[in-house]
């Protein structure tokens, strides 16, 4: 039983990748469950046993590399807590982001490379786009509770404005992209950050709490992850 696990788990990885490389090469129109399984090296009717339709394996992607993204975030974190200020979960963010072309395409709902996903979709990115507004939501919460934004923000308008902020950078063509985020960040610095400085305290509590939001990251009917890293 062991092996047969295994050998449907690295077949499951296996279509995953080639998926993701043919959505962000061909996108959602052209992309066919016929064309992953002769690239995978395995029949049509496997990917079947995997996934019920097309959408649903669409979405196992997207839900894969964007928890990828949020991992990233947290080992970043976990590594130094001092990357938890905003300016530089900013910089982080729109960096792992543009590293991965689908979740770029979600996050400014590209409709030539997703097509209905971009808006809509299965429900595991439904659960995907609840579970991480609601991370994020905690983060501004508790950067705008414990000082390390100037006194007086709401956390909603921060989270809006820095999503209009990292919506604008990813929106770029390529090769703008690395400067707009380092624009960003620096915008994001520069609006909210307090010119006092914060305390190592309150850094250190939002860091343990990114970590903790991060450790419990898997949406809510996502599909199985296979813990694999882009």
């Amino acid at each position: 039983m062991t092996n047969v696990a295994e050998r449907m788990g690295e077949r499951e990885r296996r279509t995953l990748r080639v998926c993701a490389h043919l959505l962000s090469d061909w996108g959602y129109k052209r992309v066919t469950v016929e064309a992953i399984a002769s690239r995978a090296g395995i029949g049509k009717g496997t990917v079947y046993l995997h996934w019920k339709t097309k959408d649903e394996l669409f979405g196992a992607v997207l839900v894969q590399q964007s928890v990828e993204v949020i991992r990233e975030l947290g080992e970043v974190v976990r590594a130094n807590p001092y990357e938890v200020r905003l300016h530089r979960m900013v910089g982080h963010y729109l960096t792992a982001v543009a590293r991965r072309p689908l979740v770029r395409a979600m996050f400014v709902r590209d409709q030539e490379v997703l097509g209905r996903l971009a808006h809509s979709g299965p429900p595991a990115v439904a659960a995907l786009r609840q579970a991480t507004n609601t991370l994020f939501l905690r983060y501004f919460d508790a950067v705008v509770r414990l000082g390390l934004v100037v006194p007086g923000c709401d956390p909603v308008a921060v989270r809006r404005t820095v999503g209009m902020l990292t919506c604008g950078a990813l929106m770029q063509r390529d090769e703008k992209v690395p400067e707009c985020v380092r624009v960003a960040a620096d915008l994001a610095r520069r609006a909210f950050e307090p010119r006092a400085g914060m305390s190592s305290n309150s850094i250190t509590t939002a860091a343990a709490l990114v970590v903790d939001l991060v450790d419990g990251f898997v949406p809510a009917n996502s599909p199985a992850l296979t813990g694999e890293r882009g």
